[in-house]
């Protein structure tokens, strides 16, 4: 589900984007990416000013990203061992020639080798535009749900469960990309 952030929204985001892009302090795999973990005082502060599009949901954990690579079909079900996983939330820091792709497969555990090709796969020209990092086999197990277009003052949100993807934005020229993703979980009764 995209959507448009407020004027609040938007100044808290660039504050916490401005605070954490530079720290550095998680690499991920090799240079890959940089994850900057967000304070728990700032998860509490997002938790608030987001509280409209998440209800049931409260922030477990939140992070600024920095990315180098393409990431490749994944899901963040596992991410941070939550015991109810509920979404996963992107917006990026500023409008820039990348994508992500979120699929209607999901999967609750690390990987997906085990999922069969399905007639309604990705196609060779969304492969070709989008996901020529990822390997064919594995996109021929995916249908596509939504592609998000990166644009400041926006955002998506998704089911941890969802299998999802990053474009190839290295094919557009674009060299680094930073957005802010927060993961939720469900509030208990």
């Amino acid at each position: 589900m995209q959507f448009k952030l407020s004027s609040t929204q938007q100044q808290v985001v660039d504050m916490i984007i401005n605070k954490y892009q530079d720290k550095k302090e998680a690499p991920l795999s090799g240079k890959k990416a940089y994850t900057n973990g967000v304070s728990a005082t700032d998860c509490t502060i997002l938790g608030k000013v987001f509280a409209d599009i998440m209800p049931t949901e409260t922030i477990s954990h939140a992070m600024v990203l920095v990315e180098f690579e393409p990431w490749v079909i994944h899901t963040d079900y596992t991410n941070n061992n939550d015991k109810t996983p509920a979404s996963a939330i992107l917006i990026p820091k500023d409008d820039i020639e990348t994508s992500t792709l979120i699929f209607n497969e999901e999967c609750t555990t690390e990987s997906f080798k085990d999922f069969p090709i399905i007639q309604e796969h990705i196609s060779k020209d969304i492969h070709k535009q989008y996901l020529s990092h990822c390997d064919w086999q594995q996109v021929q197990k995916v249908s596509l749900h939504e592609i998000y277009k990166w644009q400041k003052g926006t955002g998506v949100r998704w089911d941890r469960k969802a299998l999802h993807s990053s474009d190839n934005f290295l094919i557009n020229g674009v060299t680094t990309k930073t957005a802010l993703t927060m993961f939720t979980e469900y509030v208990a009764n």
